[in-house]
């Protein structure tokens, strides 16, 4: 595998062991996709505007635990030997959840999926011990998610024993879940939010404001506490479907959704049979929004698509007025869409397109680009439709991660390959 990385690195999180397993120095941000790792297994656990952790195997030969590399500034020494060292302990490090605020503070804490005991990291700590604090949930119950909006809102994703639905606990801040943990008088409650109709999570993001879940049976819900914002709901609201509480998008309810990605004011899901949609709106003070939200094309799309052959093709006739589909081309031939990320304001689409015996395959990116994070080997304040990332072309995508102004590729090359 190969670990791609470019966009802001003002923190230096994107300097990780190159191929010949010497670490970078320049803390520039990187215009085009830099080859930062090469490894048998290659995992991004977690990543923010000032820090990353990344997971990889370096030896192929015996079966190991893989490696923990973390790299920024968020955390301290003390807090990066105990993820170091909790890793090292656990049987599957796919029980470890890293949470956190990645346009605030950035990597905050831990959730082991397997006894639901979450693990807060405090800043500005004044004395080393008080760096690292363990939590366990009331008796019975399992957390399976903690996500938190920029805004410091948190979603705990919880079940009982032998429950076929889910409940989310919301808090406003970090203090309150610790406090809930603690049991701490006076025990601050959490607001119950019940999805309607009763579901069970498998996904949960938030962005700005706004958390998005993805069911089991492939439905999103999304629910806010901030109501200033209602295109990031992708939903309509009523007195039935409060903006507070889970309820599921009606354009999607047909469509089966395998993935979600949320950053900044957008959100985007990509279905199991390769659709793309996104929905949400331009950043605060911004004048620049994607072509697709606005139901325009781009009115020179030579400007905003390096490759002429592969397009944002124009649905309108057939868009939600909340949700859009995206359809990519990869020299004239419809793709499939297989991985999508989101950050504050930018989106990275890996795509293929089969035609014959070949599979063209093509990484393309939109959005906000002033720090790189778009790859296309340039600083762009904003680019309306999306654009191939050129150094990636051929490249089979495993994972895609974007957070804040980076972005993270997983691949393999293979070119044009026979099918």
């Amino acid at each position: 595998m190969e670990l791609y990385t470019f966009g802001f690195n003002g923190h230096a999180q994107l300097q990780l062991p190159s191929p010949r397993h010497q670490i970078a120095t320049s803390k520039d941000n990187i215009l085009t996709p830099r080859l930062a790792l090469q490894s048998q297994s290659i995992q991004v656990l977690w990543s923010s505007w000032c820090d990353s952790l990344i997971a990889y195997h370096i030896s192929t030969s015996t079966p190991t635990q893989p490696k923990i590399v973390y790299t920024g500034t968020g955390l301290s020494s003390i807090q990066t030997t105990h993820i170091e060292k909790l890793a090292q302990s656990t049987d599957n490090i796919s029980h470890l959840q890293f949470f956190g605020t990645p346009l605030g503070s950035g990597l905050q804490g831990i959730l082991n999926t397997a006894n639901s005991e979450v693990t807060f990291f405090a800043r500005d700590a004044s004395e080393p011990s008080q760096e690292i604090s363990t939590h366990t949930p009331p008796k019975d119950l399992s957390i399976h998610h903690i996500s938190l909006t920029s805004g410091g809102h948190i979603s705990l994703n919880t079940t009982l024993p032998g429950a076929t639905e889910t409940n989310i606990l919301a808090f406003p801040t970090l203090a309150a879940l610790i406090a809930w943990l603690d049991n701490t008088e006076p025990n601050p409650q959490p607001t119950i939010l019940s999805p309607n109709p009763p579901q069970l999570f498998t996904q949960i993001v938030s962005n700005a404001t706004t958390t998005t879940a993805l069911t089991t049976t492939g439905l999103v819900c999304t629910w806010t506490p901030d109501p200033r914002y209602p295109k990031l709901l992708g939903r309509p609201v009523s007195h039935s479907t409060p903006s507070t509480h889970p309820h599921p998008l009606p354009y999607l309810s047909e469509t089966e959704i395998v993935k979600i990605s949320s950053g900044g004011y957008l959100t985007a899901a990509l279905s199991s049979d390769g659709e793309l949609f996104i929905w949400g709106q331009a950043c605060p003070g911004s004048t620049s929004t994607l072509s697709i939200l606005d139901g325009e094309l781009p009115s020179h799309p030579e400007d905003s698509v390096s490759d002429p052959h592969a397009h944002v093709a124009d649905h309108e006739a057939d868009q939600d007025e909340f949700v859009r589909c995206v359809e990519l081309k990869i020299r004239g031939r419809e793709a499939r869409v297989t991985h999508v990320a989101v950050g504050s304001g930018h989106v990275i689409v890996a795509a293929e397109s089969a035609g014959g015996r070949n599979v063209e395959r093509s990484v393309f990116a939109a959005g906000q680009g002033e720090s790189g994070q778009l790859g296309v080997g340039a600083v762009l304040e904003f680019t309306e439709g999306f654009r191939e990332v050129e150094w990636l072309r051929g490249r089979k995508v495993l994972a895609v991660e974007v957070e804040g102004w980076s972005s993270w590729v997983v691949a393999k090359y293979e070119g044009m390959m026979s099918s």
